[in-house]
């Protein structure tokens, strides 16, 4: 569960939470006057949100995997070392 912290009390633990959220830990929504304005998060994080949505943006991409959990629950499916052997 994401902390939750007034802009106030966030600058002079900045260093810290950086640390914190850079290294895994849970995502911080800093507030203003008592509502959210922004969620401090690790870059790591950040670049996977950012890919996902990229993926569940793109019609081609979600058709794709569609097609896949298809073929999987119809039993259609190569396994890994046959795929990768040297004929």
């Amino acid at each position: 569960m994401p902390k939750i912290m007034s802009v106030s009390k966030v600058q002079p633990e900045i260093f810290k939470l950086l640390k914190d959220v850079s290294s895994g830990g849970e995502p911080v929504i800093i507030t203003k006057r008592g509502a959210g304005a922004a969620v401090l998060i690790g870059e790591k994080e950040y670049k996977s949100l950012i890919a996902t949505i990229e993926v569940l943006s793109s019609p081609e991409l979600m058709e794709s995997i569609r097609e896949s959990e298809k073929e999987i629950s119809e039993g259609k499916l190569i396994p890994y070392k046959k795929v990768f052997e040297k004929t």
